[in-house]
């Protein structure tokens, strides 16, 4: 399954790559990184550009909510969203967190 799926470890070192390319891509989109003193993944915010310009037209109904990861390492994925005029769910952020909890 690794040949397949790669280590988990190296797939969070692809992080700053991944933001990095989302803030060339559109510069008013908003992404964050947090990292320890090693220099090794804690945290991760993304905004894109098209969800926060939309955001001024939505309902004023917005949403905050969480699961957990199924992974070796302990995070939380946390999405922001709302409704637009249609009653459809627009996500307009997520982060990746950890948690001192497992499941």
């Amino acid at each position: 399954m690794i040949e397949v799926e790669g280590l988990e470890a190296d797939c969070f070192a692809q992080f700053p790559a991944y933001l990095g390319r989302l803030i060339e891509a559109n510069k008013d989109s908003c992404a964050e990184l947090c990292r320890d003193l090693q220099g090794r993944f804690q945290a991760a915010a993304i905004a894109p550009a098209a969800t926060r310009q939309a955001s001024y037209n939505l309902r004023r109904f917005f949403a905050i909510d969480a699961c957990h990861t199924k992974s070796q390492f302990p995070m939380m994925l946390m999405i922001f969203c709302s409704l637009d005029s249609n009653d459809n769910i627009l996500l307009l952020a997520w982060a990746l967190v950890p948690t001192k909890n497992k499941y």
